[in-house]
């Protein structure tokens, strides 16, 4: 977005930045997220470049290359996706990420029957976002959205990785200030602190994971439909009675319970999660964490396009 609130003006296809990548596609133009091109390199590679004028200091495009940068020193790119340039071209700031083939977890739930993955599919999709959100909290940041369309299977390593990082933003509280940090993400799955328009904190992007762990599992939560201003009373009432738990393997609700427990001072023992994650597929029939998901063999012919 430009400083003055206006979209920037659109890189025309064909353009080559820094000396290597060709724009061949123009897939988002957005105000506040900037654009975003597909592009390759000369050897054919597919990149994905991410645009934005250089005048704007708040700019989602600077934020989310600040964070690659970090996920790239500490060796975790493979929750994430890589970056492997960034630079200022004329009047904009650009960042260019390795293409990484294969569908959104959304693309995979609507290949499934009733739009839901067995409970030992669920729960380690589950495992390797909160791989995800722990590699993010290390790194003293907040990931602030869990949605399934910027969830992706990468299909050449079968890994489950976050696609778009534009929400995540410095934890004022790992840094000792004093900062209201908001959810960026939908009400769907948004934790309760965000339906009563409070500061979130990295436990909040955990009680998201839990439903969206729920959501798959189920097929829906039970606040589908609710009127945006009641989902937050129909998703506190739901959880406090665990009812939203009701059709779930009985870890679900434990793996809530102690997210919902946790303090702002508090440590996250990620591997009380991870265990419960880990007993609940092996009660399921799941071997070793990378058996087959349920969607590989209903999308593989258009996998292996």
């Amino acid at each position: 977005m430009a400083s003055n609130g206006k979209k920037i003006d659109e890189l025309p296809v064909g353009t080559i930045l820094g000396g290597q990548f060709k724009l061949v596609e123009l897939v988002q133009s957005h105000a506040t997220l900037g654009l975003t091109y597909n592009a390759i390199n000369q050897a054919g590679d597919g990149f994905i470049i991410k645009v934005d004028d250089e005048k704007n200091v708040l700019s989602f495009v600077r934020s989310e290359a600040a964070f690659l940068q970090a996920v790239l020193k500490v060796n975790t790119q493979e929750f994430f996706v890589e970056i492997v340039h960034s630079a200022k071209f004329q009047k904009i700031v650009y960042f260019a990420t390795r293409f990484r083939p294969g569908p959104s977890l959304h693309d995979c739930l609507c290949a499934m029957k009733d739009e839901k993955f067995s409970p030992g599919t669920a729960v380690r999709v589950a495992y390797w976002v909160l791989k995800g959100l722990e590699a993010t909290h290390s790194l003293n940041y907040l990931m602030r959205r869990i949605d399934p369309n910027v969830i992706k299977f990468d299909v050449a390593q079968r890994q489950i990785y976050f696609s778009d990082l534009s929400s995540t933003r410095i934890d004022p509280a790992k840094i000792k200030i004093e900062a209201p940090v908001r959810w960026a993400g939908s009400n769907y799955y948004g934790p309760l602190m965000h339906h009563s328009g409070k500061s979130i904190g990295a436990r909040h992007d955990l009680e998201s994971l839990v439903y969206l762990l729920v959501d798959m599992t189920v097929g829906r939560l039970p606040w589908e439909g609710t009127p945006p201003d009641m989902m937050g009373s129909v998703k506190r009432q739901t959880t406090t009675d665990q009812s939203a738990f009701a059709d779930c393997p009985p870890q679900y609700a434990a793996m809530f319970t102690y997210v919902s427990c946790l303090s702002e001072s508090d440590k996250i023992q990620y591997s009380t999660i991870y265990s419960k994650m880990e007993q609940t597929w092996n009660l399921h029939g799941v071997k070793n964490l990378n058996d087959p998901y349920d969607w590989e063999q209903h999308m593989k012919p258009a996998m292996e396009q």
